[in-house]
């Protein structure tokens, strides 16, 4: 998954990464692996330790001071994922 790819839409600081998800049916811990780092996108991830904390590359929203780009769009993709 890329900038490139969701546009204004992409919710972090670096370019892209690979989304992966450790569970069944659509439920799991969603996870984006950039750099070498795999970082937790859900608390499903962060309760299980599925990866790094998600907040050093997750970008400001500009619209909003205080608060983070919504996220959703990468845990919905990465919740396919679960086999």
């Amino acid at each position: 998954m890329s900038r490139a790819k969701l546009g204004d839409e992409w919710p972090l600081t670096v370019k892209d990464g690979v989304l992966g998800c450790d569970g069944q049916d659509g439920v799991g811990a969603a996870t984006i692996t950039t750099d070498g780092t795999r970082y937790a996108l859900n608390g499903t991830a962060v309760s299980a330790k599925a990866g790094s904390p998600v907040d050093p590359i997750w970008a400001a929203n500009p619209e909003s001071p205080g608060t983070k780009k919504n996220i959703g769009a990468l845990i919905e993709r990465a919740l396919v994922l679960c086999d």
